[in-house]
């Protein structure tokens, strides 16, 4: 058991590091999606706030706010917390810029 885990971490730094060393957005979600079944990441804020961040860079809003959102629930610092709220309403605006801009 303990050896599957030390695996299973093994695997999850590597799709981390993947993801940060720039590839792309669209490729690391598929990626992070695959994570999102790994028991040991299911309370993970990070999980969240990378999905977060690779779908506002391809400008997904909506579901980046949610996952922003998400995250903030799940971390215990408080900084971490407000910052991942900041990006949330970011996206807030960014949603309310592209409406306006629809409308002219």
């Amino acid at each position: 058991m303990a050896h599957d885990k030390f695996f299973q971490r093994k695997r999850l730094i590597f799709a981390f590091r993947w993801l940060w060393k720039g590839n792309s957005s669209a490729a690391g979600l598929k990626l992070l999606y695959a994570l999102t079944t790994e028991p040991l990441l299911k309370t993970y804020h990070l999980l969240p706030s990378v999905r977060g961040d690779l779908l506002a860079k391809l400008g997904n809003f909506r579901e980046a706010r949610t996952e922003f959102e998400r995250a903030a629930t799940l971390t215990r610092n408080a900084r971490e917390r407000d910052l991942l709220l900041e990006r949330a309403n970011a996206c807030v605006a960014k949603i309310k810029g592209r409406s306006a801009d629809e409308e002219r």
